[in-house]
């Protein structure tokens, strides 16, 4: 098997101090262990709350992809070094649809 897949581990000190002035963060962490699904599924853990993912908006590569088609694996339940997730507050209403 071939594939482009280039490691994703970064630094998130850098990160972090790019954002740290934004105004209304309630939460931060990397996705690292679990991927970006269990980090929310984390977060939702006996709150009266859930999250809506919209994955068509997540950036994954097609190499990443289709490694994960091929092993069977959750794109979203991968390990995700030199990212983070960052939950601010709500400045602009949000209206779903249900459908």
């Amino acid at each position: 098997m071939q594939s482009q897949v280039i490691s994703d581990i970064a630094h998130l000190s850098r990160i972090v101090a790019e954002i740290s002035d934004v105004n209304g963060i309630k939460f931060m962490r990397d996705p690292t262990r679990g991927g970006l699904a269990t980090t929310l599924n984390e977060i939702v853990e006996g709150k009266n709350f859930g999250i809506i993912v919209e994955e068509e908006k997540i950036m994954i590569s097609d190499g990443v992809s289709a490694v994960c088609e091929f092993l069977g694996l959750g794109h979203l339940y991968l390990a995700n070094d030199g990212k983070i997730v960052v939950i601010v507050k709500r400045t602009v209403p949000v209206r779903y649809s249900k459908g």
